[in-house]
């Protein structure tokens, strides 16, 4: 090579190397600050507060009970002996998307494998609420894959065809030593696999690893076991927790757009979590046309805040919301699963509570005794067709028709 076109590489100085290796880790962490978990601010923030109720509670029973009564009170559902939340700090930690608080709970004596009042395990409340690192981490803290969990008595396995999921989760359930509670489930397992995948290797090691999977002796099947109810309602001690960090400038901006979908899943979850309180001040931050528009948005089932508060059974909620956006009481929900239903339908579906009824007549909610929903049925019409069908007992029937007739 002619002299001309070699060049030398220049030499930096020892200094000159350490400052150009500080500039670029300053600027790799900022970049990863900026886009790495923006989405998990808000709820972070969410737990710090939360968490703050819990912290004292327990430090109220080191100080005066013994640690059984700990034990108790931290698996223990978190409305007390009131209606409320039938969750323990674990499943609505697990229905929540919050880790760091379940990772305090388990921590601090919560048994992984307590079911809350639902009948509703850790594990099965990140599965319900198909949350891929929910669920591992249930496993990784010792989540049971082969108990009978919930209404239907599944298992892991069960639990993961029942709500759709992946043969990716499939796979990793038996790694994690899921087995069959019996024959006809692993008849159901291969159907369910053969929808879900392509015929390729894994397909095939998939249906192998299935046809020769065990199944557990039914003397060894086991239920989880439902913690006891305490009078104790942590689920006010939250909501007044959060009411003053949304009053008392605690959480910023940020913290409410950087929750899930922003300032709309914020409100859905104080909604959802019957925390009535935090919801109406975190209302009272916006204009009442503000207000009105993340109560009347709809997710993706079509349902809108009225419909998401109606659905907790409690009123506290449903008033809240229905002063901040009356005409979210007279609008069926446009299409999912309760497609054309009104709110005054699901609440016969429903079974809310006769305070609830009271509420949607009392914002507007009497036009719609009388709308007809997809299958041409009022409300009233609906609640005879359920009765026939066996679907109501009489004395439910009979609460439910007196609310539907009554002024």
């Amino acid at each position: 090579m002619p002299d001309h076109l070699h060049f030398r590489v220049p030499r930096f100085s020892q200094e000159c190397r350490a400052w150009f290796s500080a500039w670029l880790f300053s600027v790799l962490i900022a970049a990863f600050l900026v886009s790495g978990l923006v989405q998990a601010d808000g709820r972070k923030a969410v737990e710090d507060v939360l968490v703050q109720p819990w912290q004292a509670s327990v430090k109220e029973f080191r100080q005066t009970g013994s640690q059984r009564a700990l034990t108790i009170f931290i698996n223990a559902p978190v409305s007390g002996f009131s209606e409320g939340s039938r969750q323990n700090l674990l499943t609505f930690s697990g229905t929540n998307n919050l880790p760091d608080l379940a990772r305090w709970a388990v921590k601090h004596g919560a048994d992984i494998n307590t079911a809350d009042g639902a009948g509703s395990t850790f594990l099965l409340s990140a599965v319900s609420n198909r949350n891929p690192e929910m669920l591992q981490l249930a496993l990784d803290m010792g989540g049971q894959v082969n108990l009978q969990t919930g209404p239907n008595r599944d298992t892991l396995l069960g639990a993961l065809m029942r709500w759709g999921w992946s043969t990716q989760f499939i796979w990793k359930a038996l790694e994690a030593g899921a087995e069959l509670q019996s024959e006809e489930e692993r008849l159901d397992l291969l159907r369910y696999v053969a929808r879900q995948d392509t015929r390729d290797q894994k397909y095939d090691a998939l249906v192998r690893r299935i046809r020769t999977l065990g199944i557990i002796p039914r003397n060894q099947l086991r239920s989880v076991v439902s913690a006891n109810a305490i009078d104790v309602n942590m689920q006010v001690r939250m909501d007044l927790a959060l009411q003053d960090a949304i009053s008392s400038g605690v959480f910023a901006d940020e913290d409410f757009q950087s929750f899930g979908e922003g300032e709309v899943e914020f409100a859905r979850f104080l909604a959802g979590n019957s925390f009535p309180n935090a919801l109406r001040a975190f209302f009272n931050r916006y204009s009442a046309e503000h207000a009105r528009n993340l109560i009347l948005v709809r997710d993706k089932q079509g349902y809108d805040l009225v419909i998401h508060a109606l659905k907790t059974g409690l009123p506290g909620v449903l008033e809240v919301v229905l002063s901040k956006a009356t005409e979210g009481v007279n609008r069926a929900v446009p299409g999912g699963v309760h497609g054309g239903q009104w709110p005054m339908h699901l609440a016969v579906m429903w079974r809310v509570p006769d305070s609830s009824f009271d509420l949607l007549k009392r914002y507007g909610g009497r036009q719609s005794l009388e709308a007809q929903n997809h299958q041409k049925e009022t409300p009233a019409g609906l609640l005879r067709m359920w009765r026939e069908r066996g679907i109501l007992d009489q004395k439910t029937f009979l609460r439910i028709e007196k609310n539907l007739t009554e002024n």
